[in-house]
């Protein structure tokens, strides 16, 4: 499916805050009502030639107001994890074409719940923060909600806004969190050592940071007001090398995913779409629409 042949026909009767794929061409959609819905993208009876096809699984009421932060896991896509500005958390797994909610956590953070993040190896961790400068560790493996800090400010300098979660071939491995601030910083917390920042880049002198998404060594760090985007280059030493900037991309940037190893696709506000691409030898060239 390329956007010249995409099949427009459903609409949703809210807002989608998020959209996320799944196993089994299973596409996870966030409205901006309370619930969570599960839509199949395939129909081999519907066109055997042309199986694209969207029609919806199942639906449940997630939380009690709209999500806003879902991540489905690397390690066990069948499985995700949903929360709301609240702080109200849940676990999600797709079993036979419906929603099963199997964790729940109401109050996760005493603050605005801002990040959330899932590790590539295992489906049992995930990581949340908030706006008062507080990180958390969640093991899902407990019978009942279990989590550590992280990472607290206890002077509350720090406002985190979102989080990421390397893989083990990515960055400086699959120990390493990163969390942007209301400052325009990105933290790294080593889940070995808790309580403790390793390092603080920082990204954006005016501007929040509004999501990181990593791939391979490079670290793309979002920014609105306004909206910018920087690739960093981690080396060998672990120091990030900034390779790529683009500012003024959108009037408000609302998502941004990696299509291949040197590709950054970012979703903006009023249906735009930006593509910022690296040279094969890391280094910036041009941003597109």
């Amino acid at each position: 499916m390329t956007v010249e042949n995409a099949d427009f026909k459903l609409q949703s009767d809210h807002v989608v805050n998020i959209v996320r794929y799944a196993d089994n061409n299973v596409l996870l959609v966030a409205p901006g009502d309370t619930e969570l819905q599960a839509w199949s993208t395939r129909s081999a009876v519907y066109n055997s030639k042309d199986p694209f096809f969207l029609f919806e699984l199942d639906k449940a009421v997630a939380h009690n107001s709209p999500i806003s932060h879902m991540s489905v896991f690397k390690a066990d896509p069948q499985k995700c994890v949903s929360a709301c500005a609240s702080g109200d958390l849940k676990m999600w797994s797709i079993i036979e074409a419906g929603l099963k909610s199997f964790y729940h956590a109401r109050f996760s953070h005493s603050d605005k719940f801002s990040g959330l993040a899932t590790p590539a190896i295992t489906a049992s961790q995930f990581v949340t923060c908030d706006r008062s400068g507080c990180s958390r560790l969640w093991d899902a493996r407990a019978g009942s909600p279990s989590s550590t800090t992280l990472f607290n400010d206890a002077a509350r300098a720090l406002s985190f806004t979102c989080a990421a979660w390397a893989a083990p071939s990515e960055l400086q491995g699959e120990n390493h969190v990163y969390l942007g601030d209301f400052d325009g910083n990105v933290h790294i917390a080593d889940i070995r050592v808790p309580c403790k920042l390793q390092e603080t880049i920082q990204c954006f002198e005016n501007g929040v940071v509004s999501q990181l998404e990593i791939n391979g060594a490079h670290l793309a760090v979002m920014s609105n007001m306004p909206a910018s985007v920087k690739i960093a280059r981690v080396n060998g030493d672990g120091k990030p090398e900034f390779i790529y900037t683009k500012e003024n991309i959108h009037k408000r940037q609302t998502d941004a995913i990696w299509t291949d190893s040197r590709t950054l696709l970012t979703v903006g506000h009023g249906r735009k779409m930006a593509i910022h691409q690296l040279e094969l030898a890391n280094s910036s060239v041009d941003c597109g629409d």
